[in-house]
């Protein structure tokens, strides 16, 4: 057998600074085996495809790592490897491959048309087949994404990546910001213009993308109303206490059991929107159920001794957000007066 030793390495450039041990064995018989353990420090991302593992990772991770991190720190980075050379990347335990790197200050794209995150800390880690990007911090159009992680099970295989974030009291504000500068800004970001939400606002957000086909890419995610503002532009009506959970796929968003009020008085709506062929529609249905003290305060005095009892009603408004920009909206009522009395 043949074995190579070399303890002791250092290296310093002005794009990083190592320091590692190596040893490759090669055995009359059997399979070549590398050892190493090294220590990167003062690195530079933006230098980071010098370094990555092309064999492993393949052209289409590299690429997509290289327009991913354009900026940052390497702070320290540890990276271990121990095994077979060609059982690389072990998948059947032969062996381990780790790098686990902290970045610092850096500046990650995770899709072309989504808003860069910015400030960024966190830890990036190759375990033989799989990438894993935990965020300590950063911003996302305003929005924190402190605990973010973005992953890729299989670097060869599917490569997909998902990106999974929990929105915890965050401004609606920067999520429609967000939603304005992704590729759903005609439709939900379009809705959101409209049906603007106040006070602030939780939730999760995913995204599993598909790097060797990206017409593949689904995000979806939940916002959850915690006594929020809600302020509908068309008709003007501005609604408050406002409870539930609004789920969306894509383009397509659904809510079911929201509870509302408005002037004072309850309301409970359900929601679906998607996107048609010339505009997007978001359709309400409401329905309402009022105590005659409470519909009774919103007409003039002299109409009050001509009704009497609950009112129950129900609603169906449609908002449509049209392609050339325009907007319009329907809205009917109805109710069969059934507990009302006319007097």
């Amino acid at each position: 057998a043949t074995v190579i030793k070399v303890e002791d390495i250092e290296f310093a450039s002005h794009q990083l600074e190592i320091a590692a041990d190596v040893q490759v064995a090669v055995p009359a018989e059997g399979k070549a085996e590398m050892s190493l353990l090294a220590s990167v420090s003062k690195g530079n991302a933006e230098f980071a495809p010098y370094f990555y593992p092309h064999l492993l990772m393949g052209d289409d991770l590299v690429n997509y790592l290289t327009r991913a991190i354009k900026s940052g720190k390497i702070e320290h980075a540890a990276v271990l490897f121990n095994g077979p050379l060609s059982n690389f990347p072990f998948n059947d335990n032969s062996g381990i491959f780790v790098v686990d790197a902290e970045l610092s200050e850096s500046e990650f794209l995770f899709d072309s048309e989504w808003p860069t995150i910015k400030q960024f800390d966190a830890n990036l880690n190759f375990t033989n087949n799989s990438m894993l990007i935990t965020g300590r911090d950063g911003e996302l159009s305003g929005l924190n994404v402190t605990g973010v992680e973005a992953a890729i099970e299989e670097l060869q295989g599917s490569q997909i990546l998902t990106v999974d974030t929990e929105i915890a009291h965050q401004s609606p504000e920067n999520v429609t910001a967000l939603m304005l500068a992704s590729p759903f800004k005609e439709s939900i970001g379009a809705t959101l213009q409209q049906v603007v939400i106040h006070k602030p606002i939780s939730g999760n957000f995913h995204l599993a993308l598909p790097l060797k086909n990206k017409a593949g890419v689904v995000a979806e995610g939940d916002v959850v109303f915690n006594d929020n503002n809600i302020a509908l532009q068309a008709p003007e009506m501005d609604f408050s206490n406002v409870f539930g959970t609004l789920h969306y796929r894509n383009e397509v968003i659904t809510a079911k059991g929201i509870k509302l009020n408005w002037r004072d008085m309850p309301v409970e709506l359900s929601a679906n929107a998607k996107q048609e062929s010339d505009y997007y529609d978001t359709k309400l249905a409401i329905d309402a159920n009022w105590q005659a003290d409470q519909w009774q305060a919103q007409i003039p005095d002299l109409l009050k001794r001509y009704g009497d009892g609950e009112l129950h009603w129900q609603g169906n408004l449609s908002l449509y957000n049209h392609k050339d920009g325009g907007f319009s909206y329907e809205f009917l009522i109805d109710s069969d007066l059934v507990d009302t009395a006319l007097l």
